[in-house]
């Protein structure tokens, strides 16, 4: 056994230990480590620098997207993402930081997980994934495999595959999660609609442990999820609720697929719903919607609505643009800082905090409390 203490980029120091491992992919491994400030513990995701080489530049902007999307979404506070913490590198490894969570969904899949069970885990990475598409991403590689779990709260983990809607052109994703917009020989791009497929598969897996559409070969699943209905057998165990649910979210053509936030208020998940009502919201205030049903309770308003108000509803959105504009440009970033060795740690320092400062004018505004 092996004890390695590193030292990121920030002056944190993180502890692990060579028989500490807690998992291991196609490029990395993951092991528990601590972290020297607060003996706090955090899970390690190493890729050695020469499977960057071996990869070229494909692995290695796929890791600066993974890194920009997953700080997006930790700084969501949306606790449904494994949060990413800490980021940096040496001759040999780049790290990941993530928040150690208890297992896998697959790990904590049991006999007396009930059709209740599946939908709350269902609802909770719908959310998730509802948010990174209202702020223009997707994350093409949803499945049982990618789901965690931590004090019963699942996660979404593993942003590999993550991307902006404007840029989903790759043929990613696992089968047999990948829907039908991957198996077509077209150069369109890929909706976030790949993802509500992919939440339904594995909604269908926790439900029955096996998927729907399942052949040995590619081009067998090519044909079957191209051309096969999904048709369940009328003695299928499931609520009716449920089985509209599977057939809603296994539309062939993404234009029939519910979005996923249409997806999340479906009748199955009525009584799950509300407790997730101010998610929901923050969700809807990013699409600029209100929830369904505030519409009548705050009608709008008949009266003219005086000139500085119009003013500052103005100056506002452009506040809101600026600072969609600035959180997203994060990738385009870093690319910056390192393409001119600029100091990153300030530079970034100086970026998140005038991010925040205009979060706190725009908070201000927003109840009506600040200076126009």
């Amino acid at each position: 056994m092996t004890t390695i203490t590193l030292k990121s980029s920030n002056g944190e120091t993180y502890t692990y230990k060579s028989n500490d491992l807690l998992g291991r992919g196609t490029y990395g491994t993951v092991f528990k480590c601590v972290r020297g400030s607060d003996s706090k513990v955090f899970a390690l995701k190493l890729i050695p620098r020469y499977k960057l080489d071996e990869m070229k530049d494909y692995l290695y902007d796929a890791l600066k997207r993974e890194n920009s999307i997953q700080r997006i979404a930790t700084d969501s506070r949306f606790p449904f993402f494994v949060g990413l913490y800490d980021d940096f590198s040496d001759e040999s490894n780049m790290y990941m930081v993530l928040e150690k969570c208890d297992g896998t969904l697959k790990q904590f899949l049991k006999d007396s997980f009930k059709e209740k069970d599946c939908l709350h885990v269902v609802f909770q990475i719908g959310l998730g994934l509802a948010y990174l598409h209202a702020r223009g991403f997707a994350h093409r590689d949803i499945k049982v495999d990618n789901i965690f779990i931590l004090d019963g709260i699942a996660k979404i983990g593993d942003f590999g595959f993550a991307s902006n809607l404007d840029k989903l052109t790759t043929n990613l994703g696992t089968p047999p999660y990948m829907s039908p917009e991957f198996y077509k020989d077209t150069e369109e791009n890929y909706g976030p609609k790949v993802d509500v497929w992919a939440l339904n598969t594995s909604l269908y897996y926790l439900l029955f442990r096996k998927f729907y559409f399942s052949p040995h070969d590619r081009a067998a699943m090519r044909r079957m999820v191209l051309n096969q209905p999904f048709v369940l057998p009328p003695d299928t165990p499931i609520s009716p609720p449920v089985a509209k649910l599977l057939a809603r979210g296994y539309q062939k053509d993404p234009e029939d697929r519910p979005s996923m936030v249409d997806y999340l208020y479906d009748t199955a998940f009525d009584e799950i719903r509300p407790k997730y009502k101010s998610f929901l919201k923050k969700i809807f205030s990013i699409l600029g919607k209100p929830l369904p049903g505030e519409a009548a309770v705050f009608p709008e308003k008949v009266t003219p609505v005086p000139d500085h108000s119009v003013e500052k509803h103005k100056l506002l959105a452009q506040l809101l643009t600026f600072r969609n504009n600035l959180v997203n440009s994060y990738g385009k970033l870093l690319d910056f800082l390192e393409k001119h060795q600029v100091n990153k740690i300030l530079s970034l320092f100086i970026v998140k905090r005038h991010v925040q400062q205009l979060s706190l004018v725009l908070r201000a505004h927003l109840k009506g409390t600040g200076p126009i």
